[in-house]
């Protein structure tokens, strides 16, 4: 068929020529088993000849909707293909079923039609229900990205707001002191001023005697060097030191003691988003709890992957857990005696406090354990290794009646040891940590307080009967990612959460199973981990 620009039918010209004859006059018949346009003179032939007689020939505008139905078969043109061989997987006719695939397996075309529309319907349907999904995706995710854009804004105005009032109380801070100095500077000045003008009297009576003295010299009169002694007496006499009368130096007055910008923004009740906890302590929610598997006492503190180390004060050995309770690894007979605190470093190996409590160890992967530092005559407590890859150690010993605590702070190799904290701060010192601004907060079971002190180890709050209790027994403490305290009392049998402005709230308690919590630990999943005195671990969830 000569077709002038394309092989669609659509696009036919409208004059065609006879694939027979090669004439173009009514050409309007197709030969469906042939393949081919004649024109009716060549129909006629095709139909009388006895190789054509049986094809089937159609109007050209009705070949495409024809063939759709009816494949003919290449070899017997004048058969339709109605079954599938499934051992050759071929489409047949019934001539080839004698001829070629005789004794093979054969399925129905139109079964296996119908089976494809229905796979081809089912993965449509499934293709637009997802393809709803994902329109619904990209507008939540577009709604979400906008809802957290609005957000970036309004803490960048809450910023912004919260530094112009800062700038504003800065200001009236400066002002307030400067006029305060105006205001000691004018008194002083009286104070100068009275005094110069009492040494400018003194210096005229002494310039003038002065002139007596020179002229009585040369005098011979006795009565008048006498008159002029006992005036030199007198001038001498009534001396005054200036710098008795001014001020050695500028002091700042009490109500007015603040030390740098820091207190400033400290003394102020100005909210700053800088410093402002984000993090809402909520209802916990407990996501498990469980025995240890170990006697005694438990330890705990945090390895890494969600696992928590854990030994006990009557056993030698170490197992790690996950959140679920189920024992991930166990070191059996590692230690030469009971474990009575545990911490892990940065490379994997395990701080022990042996239940001797005289001396801290180091258990390497390897299981090989070494002497790391004596603390004698005191025992520890607590060991903990902070951001910095410090250790922090809590000591204490008995002196006549009475504790002696001290708090150590060491480099990784247990060397460059420093106190922290003035003598006779702390009486039985149980646990410590580091906190994000450089400071401490202990835990002083004897003092039953929290102390919290600055980078320099001086005292900045004591936390004594919070929520108005009578007696508190702090033993376990650790911090949160949002700078939040958590503490647990065995007296009262709970857990605390103290803010960065120090308000307390109790999180758990008797209620949520709390009895004679000791140690504490946070994954990086946010999860609190509570080890209590008979060897339960609760595992909650507080944060929002």
């Amino acid at each position: 068929m000569s077709l002038s620009k394309s092989a669609n039918f659509e696009h036919e010209q409208t004059t065609i020529q006879c694939d027979h004859c090669g004439g173009i006059e009514d050409v309007k018949h197709y030969c469906l088993s042939c393949e081919e346009t004649i024109c009716p003179t060549c129909k006629a032939i095709h139909n009388k000849a006895r190789a054509t007689r049986d094809h089937q020939v159609v109007l050209r505008e009705e070949r495409h909707t024809k063939d759709q139905g009816s494949a003919f078969c290449n070899k017997h043109p004048d058969q339709k293909m109605s079954l599938q061989c499934d051992t050759c997987n071929v489409p047949v006719c019934t001539k080839c079923i004698v001829e070629t695939h005789n004794g093979h397996k054969f399925s129905d075309i139109s079964e296996m039609l119908q089976n494809f529309k229905r796979e081809i319907k089912d993965s449509k349907k499934k293709m637009e229900t997802r393809l709803k999904e994902v329109t619904a995706l990209i507008q939540k995710g577009e709604q979400n990205w906008k809802d957290y854009e609005d957000t970036i804004k309004s803490i960048e105005t809450n910023i912004s707001h919260d530094a112009v009032s800062l700038r504003s109380l800065v200001d009236k801070m400066e002002q307030k002191r400067k006029d305060e100095l105006n205001n000691i500077k004018l008194q002083d000045k009286t104070i100068w001023e009275t005094a110069k003008s009492r040494l400018d009297e003194e210096k005229t009576r002494i310039s003038a005697s002065l002139v007596q003295h020179d002229k009585y010299l040369s005098s011979t009169t006795t009565t008048s060097m006498t008159e002029l002694i006992e005036e030199s007496k007198v001038l001498r006499g009534k001396r005054l030191d200036p710098i008795e009368i001014l001020p050695l130096s500028y002091q700042t007055p009490s109500n007015t003691s603040v030390e740098g910008i820091g207190e400033i923004i400290k003394q102020s009740k100005v909210p700053t988003t800088v410093h402002s906890n984000k993090l809402k302590v909520g209802r916990p929610k407990v996501i498990s709890s469980f025995n240890s598997t170990l006697k005694g006492s438990p330890s705990i503190c945090y390895a890494e992957d969600g696992k928590v180390l854990k030994g006990t004060d009557e056993s030698s050995d170490i197992h790690i857990v996950n959140s679920k309770g189920n024992i991930v690894h166990k070191r059996k007979n590692v230690l030469r005696n009971k474990c009575y605190h545990l911490a892990a470093s940065i490379h994997g190996d395990i701080l022990v406090i042996p239940s001797e409590r005289n001396r801290v160890e180091i258990l390497d992967k390897q299981n090989k354990l070494t002497r790391f530092f004596d603390v004698s005559p005191y025992q520890t407590q607590f060991i903990t290794v902070t951001q910095k890859q410090e250790i922090l150690v809590c000591l204490y010993r008995e002196v006549n009646g009475r504790y002696d605590g001290r708090l150590m702070l060491c480099d990784g190799k247990g060397g460059n040891r420093r106190r922290i904290g003035s003598e006779d701060l702390y009486g039985e010192p149980i646990q410590a940590v580091a906190l994000q601004d450089g400071g401490f907060c202990i835990s002083d079971y004897d003092k039953e307080r929290l102390v919290i002190l600055n980078t320099d180890g001086k005292v900045r709050h004591t936390i004594q009967n919070p929520l108005g209790r009578k007696r508190f027994w702090p033993w376990g403490i650790c911090t949160d990612e949002a700078g939040n305290i958590l503490a647990t009392d065995k007296f009262n049998e709970c857990v605390y959460v103290i803010g960065k402005d120090i308000s307390v709230k109790e999180l758990m308690g008797k209620t949520e199973g709390m009895r004679e919590p000791r140690c504490l630990c946070l994954d990086d999943d946010n999860n609190l981990w509570i080890a209590q005195g008979k060897g339960e671990i609760k595992v909650v969830k507080y944060l929002t």
